[in-house]
This record gives C-alpha cells, structure tokens and sequence, in this order.
C-alpha cells in the first residue's frame, strides 16, 4: 500500500499497479539554453484487479505519456510503479518483457497499429508464437472480439475502422494481460460504433478478468466505462472519484468545466466557467495550480504553491486551495 503524502494511504490491497509520484520530463532546447518540460509530475493512484480506471482530461493534459509511462515505452523520470508489489519503473531485459506481457496497450489510431503489409492472421499469430501461448488461437481470439473468421488473411486496408480496432485488441489479448492501457480507443471511430467498442471491452473484462487505464478526453465515456474516474489537468491529477459520485458533484473548477462542455439533452446556455483559453504551462519552472489562469475561483496562493491533496470521502479526492467548500454538503464552486 502506498503512503504518500499528497495522495495519503487510500489504496486498497487488493491493487494489481499502483503508482507513486510518477514524474516523465523531456528536455528541450540546446545545452546552452536547456529547458524541461514535465508532462507528467508527480502523479499517484492504484488500479485495482479487473477495475476499469478512466483518465480524462483534455489533448496536452499529459495522459498519453502517463499511458506510454505505465507500459515502458517511457522510462520514468521518478517515481515508482509497483505491479504485484513489485518496483518496475526502471527494470531491463527479462523483466521487463514478462512486464510487458502484462502491461498491454491499445492506441488511439487503429490504422497505425498495424503493420500494413501483414495479415490479420500473421498480425494475432505473433504475439502467441512470442510467448508460446497454447491457451488462444487466432480463431479464438478474433471470435472473442466478434470477428469472423474469414478475415484473419485479410490485410489492414481491407478492413473497416470499428474492425481495425478489435483486432488490436484481440492481439492485445494474445498475451493474456492482466492489465489494458486503452489510449483514447475510440476517438478515430464512427459515432456509431463507439459503444459497441466499448461494450465489448467491458465483455472482455469480465469474462477475462482484465483491468483497464481507460484515457479519453470524453466525461460521458468515462462514465459509461469506468469505475472510477480521474481528472488531470498540466501534468498534474487534480481529482478522482468514483464515476457516478465525480459526475453528480464535481468539485474541482476544471472538471466542472468539462462537466459543463459535455453535450446533454439540456445544452449549455451560459457561458463555461472559466476565465482564458490558454494552454497549461508544462515547463519545470512553472510554479502553482496549473489551472489558475483559468480558474474562476483563484486566489493568491494558487498562483504560487501547488494545491494540497484532500479527501472529500473515503473516495474522493481533489486538489484545490478552496477545500473549505467541500465539506458543505449539495455545494458547488
């Protein structure tokens, strides 16, 4: 169990990957004028087993990296991420291939994820040849992800987005993981397909017992999907909560701004709470609440030290200076 200061012990046993104080940085620039930029900093939170954990927040709030982090494709800066209680930030060779077995993403374009001048067949094949997995076929495993089996010999430009995207999954699940990294999976397809996409992620989970990290910029799909939902905002993880008590009372002026640009059958009317339009300062030098020169809410202090951690309820977790409002009962910022 984690015990860190910011995020404080609220993490069950039970946690197939729990995360500390991840930090991902890129430096930027020439030697003479280096500058770092953190896309990542200073996150912390648990997936428990064959729990569906959204991550929401909007294109440069850093998820994709946070994603690319967990499945090693980034080497973590800091921090630490234990998979079983075990350490596997930093590890190499074996390690972190049986890791990656696991650990299994699926990306945001399906056109891209696969190799255009093999077959479905050879493409799913693979993985099971890597590992010598006896347990799936390709036949299987596409009947699993509600292909048929006539397209296995098809290549990639003979298929259609929505049946793209399954058979990625269906070579995510060649490796039997434990865990899914969805990267935004259905934001490059067809309205109409995107709940039966996710419909049958959800299927997978519970007939598989695998949990998912699933990253979208979509409170309403957050919803749909997750268990538990966390907000980021500039790198940093400004609020988590389960999905249905996130959405009901929304405590952090960023995700109620999201909240707020959602389409629903009432469609907004006002304006959205916010002040500017501006970008989230990523640079190591930036100093506060990413989210003040946005925030209706800011106060002096949220331009020079970063906001505290507080828990609402046992599962709710926001920071911002302006905690004394949270514990009003029905109140909103």
């Amino acid at each position: 169990m984690i015990n860190n200061p910011e995020i404080g012990t609220h993490y069950d046993e039970e946690s197939v990957l729990e995360v500390e104080d991840l930090t991902v940085t890129f430096a930027m620039g020439s030697p003479w004028r280096r500058k770092v930029l953190v896309p990542v900093n200073h996150v912390s939170f648990s997936l428990k087993k064959d729990e569906a954990l959204g991550l929401v927040g909007e294109s440069g709030s850093g998820k994709s990296s946070i994603a690319k982090a967990l499945t090693r494709i980034y080497t973590p800066t800091s921090g630490e991420m234990y998979f079983h209680g075990t350490n596997v930030a930093f590890i190499r060779g074996s390690e972190l291939r049986k890791y990656r077995q696991k650990v299994q993403m699926v990306f945001q374009d399906p056109y891209s994820a696969l190799n255009p001048l093999k077959t479905v067949h050879q493409q799913v094949q693979r993985p099971l040849r890597l590992i010598g997995n006896t347990q799936y076929s390709v036949d299987s495993l596409l009947e699993a992800v509600g292909l048929s089996r006539d397209l296995q010999y098809k290549l990639p430009h003979e298929l259609s987005g929505g049946q793209r995207q399954r058979v990625v999954i269906a070579r995510a699940m060649a490796l039997n993981p434990e865990i899914i990294v969805a990267d935004e999976p259905i934001s490059m397809l067809d309205v109409s397909i995107r709940a039966s996409i996710l419909s049958l992620m959800n299927d997978l989970r519970r007939r598989y017992h695998v949990g998912y990290l699933y990253i979208t910029h979509d409170l309403a799909s957050a919803r749909f999907f997750s268990d538990r939902i966390m907000v980021m905002y500039g790198g940093h993880l400004v609020e988590i909560a389960r999905s249905a008590e996130l959405i009901r009372r929304p405590f952090h002026p960023y995700t109620q701004l999201l909240l707020a640009a959602t389409p629903s059958k009432r469609q907004q009317k006002s304006a959205l709470p916010q002040t500017g339009y501006s970008t989230p300062n990523l640079w190591s030098t930036a100093k506060g609440c990413p989210f003040a020169p946005r925030c209706l809410y800011v106060r002096g202090e949220c331009t020079i030290n970063r906001p505290p951690w507080t828990w609402v309820s046992s599962t709710h977790g926001v920071a911002c200076f302006a905690n004394e409002l949270f514990r009003q009962p029905g109140s909103q910022m």
